[in-house]
């Protein structure tokens, strides 16, 4: 094998199992020689190699993460590029985990050096898996990477992308007041575009927010909002979806039987559809509604099945924010021990990925916190 045999004379290390680097010294020498030896159209040849077959595994990848999001028409790889084929989304996960560095070095360089189509690409198919791992930083270093190459080429597509992918992050991350406008710009340029699936995906997102501003009227607005548009896409898990987040607005407002009727249908669908991330939202709706009719065992079983999901989707930021309703659930039912766990559990993750959200647990763990409250 090449890359053992350069192992042993000592020109790589392999600083993890089947995972090689140069030393500093040997990648400047290396570097210096091929600026000696090798044509501009040779190095430009091999980095976009490299790129292609970054772009296009993460693609492949990032499909496996969100199956039912339709892919961007990536740049097509040269021939003879070998590209990585994860089978399942753990192996996804687990090469997006192993390749984190690389995949931000990549946008990053693709960005500084002209080639600001695989930027702004790499980076939107980089965004989930970012994401789920609380990676807020890398995230924001490769959007703002993105958002720069593609108004550097006018790209309207890769800037309306980029800010999306840079609106996530903030808003994932607890940045409400700067994830907003970034959503407005990217809405603007969508709706420009007539790309209804996006700005299906902002109302949704912006639907959020509102409901975290307590403006429940506003999210419903915004809900609907998607809903129409998933439909105008002809996008069936995302009307799906649409409907778990009217259910949930609708419930917001009081009004939870028809809640509940919302979030039954999407759960039916979504299940039918097997997408793991939209079930265990709507498993989260259906805890917060049986725990305001005072259904405690049925809102705990709820938010159980939510963090099973969430668990398995390695997603923890919901993982902890779902932890969080199921702590209150259980002191409602007047198990303030159990319910301390619980917010436990939350607040570690929380402190891991250096949320805000963990002071509000943080508060629930004062000692006057623990006695029994109703729903």
């Amino acid at each position: 094998m090449p890359l053992a045999e350069l192992t042993r004379a000592h020109l790589l290390a392999e600083y993890a199992p089947g995972r090689y680097a140069f030393h500093d010294l040997l990648r400047s020498y290396a570097a210096e020689q091929a600026l000696a030896h090798d044509s501009q159209e040779a190095r430009d040849a091999a980095v976009h190699r490299v790129l292609d077959h970054y772009l296009h595994t993460a693609g492949r990848a990032a499909m496996l993460l969100k199956p039912h999001s339709p892919p961007l028409t990536l740049i097509p790889a040269q021939p003879g590029v070998t590209l990585g084929e994860p089978a399942t989304a753990e192996d996804a996960l687990a090469w997006f985990t192993a390749e984190h560095a690389a995949l931000l070095a990549a946008v990053l360089h693709a960005a500084g050096a002209g080639c600001g189509q695989y930027a702004w690409q790499l980076a939107w198919t980089l965004s989930t898996a970012f994401l789920r791992r609380g990676s807020w930083n890398d995230n924001a270093r490769a959007q703002h990477a993105a958002l720069g190459a593609a108004r550097r080429l006018a790209d309207t597509a890769g800037e309306a992308h980029a800010s999306h992918g840079l609106a996530l992050g903030y808003a994932r991350s607890g940045r409400f007041a700067d994830a907003y406008p970034q959503f407005q710009h990217a809405l603007g340029l969508f709706e420009t575009a007539g790309d209804h699936f996006s700005q299906a995906h902002i109302h949704d997102s912006l639907a959020w927010l509102c409901e975290r501003d307590q403006r429940p009227a506003d999210a419903l607005s915004h809900a609907m909002r998607a809903l129409d548009l998933f439909r105008a896409a002809g996008d069936r898990p995302g009307e799906a979806m649409a409907l778990n987040d009217i259910g949930y607005c609708r419930a917001l407002l009081g009004d939870y039987q028809d809640a509940i009727t919302y979030c039954e249908q999407a759960l039916a669908a979504i299940q039918q559809l097997g997408e793991r991330n939209w079930e265990a939202a709507t498993w989260d709706s259906l805890g917060y509604i049986h725990h305001q009719l005072g259904d405690y065992q049925q809102s705990v079983a709820c938010y159980q099945r939510a963090i099973g999901l969430y668990r398995e989707l390695t997603d923890r930021f919901n993982e902890a924010d779902t932890l969080d309703h199921l702590g209150d659930v259980q002191l409602s039912a007047g198990d303030a021990a159990a319910a301390q766990q619980t917010w436990l559990a939350a607040l570690r993750i929380y402190d891991q990925l250096d949320h805000p959200d963990g002071d509000q647990v943080r508060a629930k763990l004062d000692p006057a916190a623990h006695r029994a409250a109703p729903a």
